[in-house]
C-alpha cells in the first residue's frame, strides 16, 4: 500500500479538499471537499488526482446551459499561467491552510463572488490587458479581488503598491522610497538605512556615499 497523502486545504479545479470521509466499500480513499460555488461534495482521491472530478457538477451544468452547448474553456486553460493566477487568488484568500492566507483571507480579502468562476475571471482578464509579463495588482491593498480594484500590472509595479512599501515627501513630492533611490542614483538598501538611522531626507538622498 502506498504512503498516505494529506489532500487537506489542497485546490483541484473548483474544488478545495477540507477533511477526509469515510472509505468507500471498496476501502478507497475518499475526501470532503467544498466547491467554489459553496455546496460540498464527497469525492475519492482518485478522481481528485487524475482531474477527474474538479467541481461539485456546477460546472458541467453551466457549460450545458450556455448557448446550447458545452464551453471547453475552463479545461482548455487548466494549467496556463492565467488559470494559475486565478487559483492561487481564490487559495489565499479561500484558503487558511496556505501560507499566503495571513495576508489576504485572514485579514479579510475577498474575490468578486462573480470570478469564482474561472470563465468569468477570464473574459476581464483579457479585457482588460491581460499579457504574459503582468500580474495581477490590487489598486487598494486593503480591497478585494474586484473588476474596480483590480489591474494588470509589472512586477515593479506591483513591488512598488504593496503594504510594506514606504512613501517618502521631499520638496513638496511624494514617491515611493524605491522611486526616490533611482532618482538620486542611491540604492534602495542604503538610502532606506540612512532615514531609519534617523538622517533628514535631503541628506539621505544627496549626500555622496563615502
Amino acid at each position: 500500500m502506498g504512503k498516505f497523502v494529506d489532500l487537506t486545504g489542497q485546490r483541484f479545479g473548483r474544488l478545495v479538499v477540507k477533511e477526509r470521509a469515510e472509505n468507500d466499500k471498496t476501502h478507497h480513499t475518499r475526501w470532503v471537499c467544498v466547491c467554489d460555488c459553496g455546496n460540498y461534495v464527497t469525492v475519492s482521491q482518485a478522481n481528485l488526482s487524475s482531474g477527474n472530478t474538479q467541481s461539485c457538477g456546477c460546472f458541467r451544468k453551466e457549460n450545458s446551459q450556455r448557448n446550447g452547448s458545452k464551453s471547453n474553456l475552463h479545461h482548455g486553460q487548466h494549467g496556463t499561467r492565467i488559470y494559475r493566477i486565478w487559483a492561487n487568488m481564490l487559495s489565499r484568500c479561500r484558503n487558511p491552510k496556505v501560507r499566503s492566507y495571513k495576508d489576504y483571507g485572514d485579514r479579510g480579502i475577498k474575490v468578486y463572488d462573480e470570478w469564482l468562476i474561472f470563465e468569468n475571471f477570464y473574459k476581464w482578464a483579457i479585457q482588460s490587458g491581460y499579457k504574459e509579463n503582468l500580474t495581477i495588482d490590487r489598486i487598494d491593498v486593503d480591497g478585494d479581488y474586484s473588476p474596480s480594484n483590480c489591474r494588470w500590472a509589472t512586477t515593479k509595479e506591483q513591488a512598488r503598491n504593496k503594504r510594506t512599501s514606504r512613501i517618502i515627501t521631499y520638496n513638496g513630492n511624494e514617491k515611493v522610497l524605491q522611486d526616490w533611490a533611482h532618482e538620486y542614483s542611491i540604492n534602495p538598501s542604503t538610502l532606506r538605512a540612512r532615514i531609519e538611522s534617523g538622517w533628514n531626507i535631503e541628506d539621505a538622498l544627496r549626500k555622496p556615499i563615502k
